[in-house]
């Protein structure tokens, strides 16, 4: 079963979405795009957000949290897409 109407997916690029209180990036069957959730920017505990870098034949995402009193980058859980 295909999310995109007429079975073609996108092929390069990122499915953003959000208000899941869980920052996570995933990959569905049949669907070339990662999709990543930013979580939350507000729940204490689970503070999360993404910051994609876009080049011309490359992306990343590297993922960040709260901690103490500023979002910290997680350099060694970056996603290429």
């Amino acid at each position: 079963v295909s999310a995109f109407p007429g079975d073609i997916a996108p092929l390069d690029g990122a499915i953003l979405c959000g208000h899941v209180h869980r920052r996570f990036a995933t990959q569905v069957e049949g669907v070339k795009p990662c999709i990543f959730c930013a979580g939350s920017a507000t729940m204490a505990g689970v503070e999360g957000l993404w910051v994609f870098d876009i080049e011309a034949h490359r992306a990343h995402a590297t993922p960040a949290g709260w901690q103490h009193d500023r979002y910290v980058l997680d350099q060694n859980a970056a996603i290429e897409f």
